[in-house]
């Protein structure tokens, strides 16, 4: 099943570049824009895997603003492209806490190590959150007291105390 990405760029050019690389990488684009009002409205209606935005773009609303408002409502992964590695803006991407950061001019290498990391590192996250969610829930549980979890490779399996020695 391929990734669908969301791109946000403001130059059309290098727009249509990206997602023709995209495509040859085997990726699946569901919406462009070229704005960051645009990418928001996009997101919400494609809801798309990952989304690659620019930091530089047209509008009110540069690229962090925008990955920060799609991060937060939609918790898609955002990796910024940029032609900028200045200490300001970076130290300002690094507030929305992108899944990665690509330096302009673009190598297709990049773009999709770049993609395969932040798709894996947001599949943990989720996990992550889910065990969390999950652990909460069985701590007001008070009455099953005798219950203990264990976290063989990933998922938790819930044992019964009497059953501990059946564990393998």
């Amino acid at each position: 099943m391929p990734i669908n990405i969301l791109v946000t760029e403001d130059e059309s050019i290098v727009r249509k570049d990206i997602e023709r690389c995209l495509g040859n990488l085997g990726y699946n684009v569901v919406a462009s824009a070229d704005n960051g009002e645009e990418a928001i409205n996009m997101a919400m209606k494609h809801k798309p895997d990952l989304a690659l935005m620019d930091i530089m773009i047209k509008g009110d609303m540069n690229g962090i603003a925008a990955a920060e408002e799609i991060k937060r409502n939609m918790d898609i992964p955002v990796v910024f492209l940029t032609a900028y590695a200045d200490e300001s803006t970076l130290s300002e991407a690094k507030l929305a806490e992108p899944h990665g950061y690509i330096l302009k001019p673009l190598k297709v290498v990049d773009i999709q190590t770049t993609i395969e990391m932040a798709m894996h590192k947001h599949g943990k996250e989720q996990e992550l959150r889910q065990q969390t969610d999950f652990l909460r829930s069985q701590a007001h549980h008070k009455a099953e007291a005798k219950i203990i979890f264990v976290k063989k490779r990933s998922p938790l399996i819930r044992k019964k105390h009497r059953n501990l020695t059946q564990i393998e």
